[in-house]
């Protein structure tokens, strides 16, 4: 992984982040032709990698607009191996969450709250 501190620098209409931003786009088209993928992950700080557009030009606008989300550092998403802190921190919070299924009752582990399901 290259050094990509351009990705959070508050100009990002300068050439430094644009040249990096180049690159991620360079990055991100070259994994979706190798994955087959019909569209790409837009990781700009509201989209979060959970919207997907078919044209890289979407993405593009996006991180110039609104740059970055946090901590997107391994670009996991986007072809890179590896994980970051908020997908750390996503697993530990799936991993905290236990499903009571006996009498359609579930509890988060930390604090043991009863929700009741619809069944």
């Amino acid at each position: 992984m290259a050094d990509q501190t351009w990705m959070y620098l508050k100009n990002r209409t300068c050439g430094e982040y644009l040249t990096g931003l180049k690159s991620f786009i360079d990055a991100a088209e070259t994994d979706q032709l190798k994955q087959g993928k019909s569209a790409i992950s837009c990781p700009c700080v509201d989209c979060e990698n959970d919207i997907q557009f078919s044209s890289s030009v979407h993405v593009h606008a996006h991180l110039i607009i609104r740059g970055f989300m946090d901590d997107y550092i391994c670009w996991n998403m986007h072809g890179e191996e590896g994980c970051n802190v908020r997908d750390l921190e996503a697993d530990i919070m799936h991993q905290e969450t236990a499903c009571n299924e006996q009498s359609g009752k579930f509890y988060a582990c930390q604090d043991e709250e009863e929700v009741h399901s619809d069944n």
